[in-house]
């Protein structure tokens, strides 16, 4: 596998229509009108409270199974692993307080080539870091990882809404000599329930001269109150696609 596919990390102000109008309630001269005004009731856009799923995200610890399906290197593979969440903790990230939280995944998954039996592990583990008030800092992995710019967590999201969360500069280890792109980090949010609505993280990850080089969609089900449930993770690099079910 290309080095990176398995690198996961972990949003439009909320919407609010009202409308409502009446009638004059005037008929013909002289003649008393006999409807009152015509009220349409206010419309109300259901909202989520995404930097609340977002901190909620960030502080699950459950270890959970996954499925695993798609195309390596022209192979149709499948298999299955394990999504390992540490505990958050305190620490240090750039010389500052920080919160820390580890994650790993481990598992397979095997195809058949000419006849061939192939087998494409997967292995990653990311630190994650984000400040006091679980704003995000940066990340390490199979890079090092430093948020640059303004960070957008709108307390409140509503379905359609989409949008640039921040923007990681990526370098090759911890001490910064080699600047090697960018990662953003963007949320999309999709219809589910009439209570619930599917919030989907994508990462785009672009080298030094702004290609494209790796994609991922981690999708969530939301609650109204920001709760979450891990639904899947979706990995693209070139051609080759890996989806994670939990």
């Amino acid at each position: 596998m290309k080095n990176g596919l398995f690198s996961i990390i972990l949003v439009s102000s909320a919407l609010l229509v009202t409308a409502c109008s009446e009638s004059s309630g005037l008929d013909s001269p002289g003649t008393a009108s006999t409807t009152g005004p015509t009220v349409v009731s206010p419309v109300t856009v259901q909202t989520y409270p995404l930097k609340t799923a977002y901190t909620t995200a960030f502080n699950d610890s459950s270890t959970r199974p996954f499925t695993a399906s798609g195309v390596v290197m022209g192979v149709p593979v499948s298999g299955s692993g394990t999504l390992t969440q540490d505990a958050v903790i305190s620490g240090f990230f750039e010389g500052g307080p920080a919160l820390v939280k580890q994650s790993s995944l481990v598992g397979s998954a095997t195809g058949t080539n000419n006849g061939l039996p192939v087998v494409q592990p997967i292995a990653a583990v990311m630190i994650e870091y984000n400040d006091p008030g679980n704003n995000p800092l940066g990340q390490q992995g199979a890079l090092y990882s430093v948020v640059n710019g303004v960070v957008n967590l709108p307390l409140k999201v509503a379905v359609n809404d989409t949008g640039l969360m921040f923007t990681y500069q990526n370098y090759a280890n911890s001490l910064k000599l080699l600047a090697t792109g960018t990662t953003e980090v963007s949320y999309l949010i999709e219809a589910d329930t009439p209570t619930t609505a599917l919030l989907n993280l994508i990462t785009t990850q672009k080298d030094a001269g702004n290609i494209v080089t790796l994609t991922s969609r981690t999708q969530y089900r939301m609650t109204i109150v920001g709760g979450l449930t891990r639904l899947s993770d979706t990995l693209t690099q070139g051609a080759d696609t890996l989806t994670l079910v939990y």
